[in-house]
């Protein structure tokens, strides 16, 4: 985790590379993208708040706005398509569900794992072929409920119990496969 984060918040220079963000609208994800390109960086900030991204790249040239919804196909493929080759992919984007076992809302839970889970497994399959050719890396924003569960936290923890496990077969495949894998959870 500590390795991933330096990979963003380093001091060095990251000129010429390409870096995917999503959730980049705010929190994380904002300081993501103004990190990553303050150091230099192109950066593709993606997130469903249109406003909130022109705002991010107005205020520096490197961040490029990708509006979209991640949790749809033809935003994630659009997104990708814009980005070019990708050299890190940060998927940030995610949401939180709390509720006792007895309620969770099974189209609640569809939802969540839709954004927590398949959106950045579609992101990296489709980002794949342009990282592994630049050896890049991808980084999985996760929580300490993905490895741990405690009371009305079992569906959002399932969820990121779920994102955790991505990375850890995608390496096994890719060194499998006699290729470098980067990839890191946070």
């Amino acid at each position: 985790p500590a390795e991933a984060a330096e990979v963003v918040v380093s001091p060095r220079r990251v000129s010429g590379v390409r870096v995917v963000v999503t959730g980049a609208s705010s929190g994380i994800g904002r300081s993501l993208a103004l990190a990553c390109a303050r150091r230099g960086a192109t950066v593709f900030a993606s997130a469903r708040g249109e406003a909130a991204l022109r705002e991010l790249a107005g205020d520096h040239a490197g961040i490029v706005a990708c509006p979209g919804d991640v949790t749809r196909e033809e935003d994630r493929v659009r997104l990708i398509e814009t980005a070019g080759d990708v050299d890190l992919l940060v998927n940030n984007a995610g949401r939180g569900y709390y509720a006792a076992f007895r309620d969770i809302d099974a189209r609640e839970l569809d939802a969540l794992f839709q954004l927590n889970v398949i959106a950045p497994l579609r992101l990296t399959q489709l980002a794949l072929p342009s990282l592994e050719r630049r050896r890049g890396t991808v980084v999985m924003m996760s929580s300490v409920a993905g490895v741990a569960a405690s009371p009305k936290m079992g569906a959002y923890a399932a969820s990121k119990f779920g994102l955790q496990a991505l990375p850890i077969g995608l390496r096994a495949q890719l060194a499998s496969e006699g290729l470098l894998g980067r990839t890191r959870y946070i």
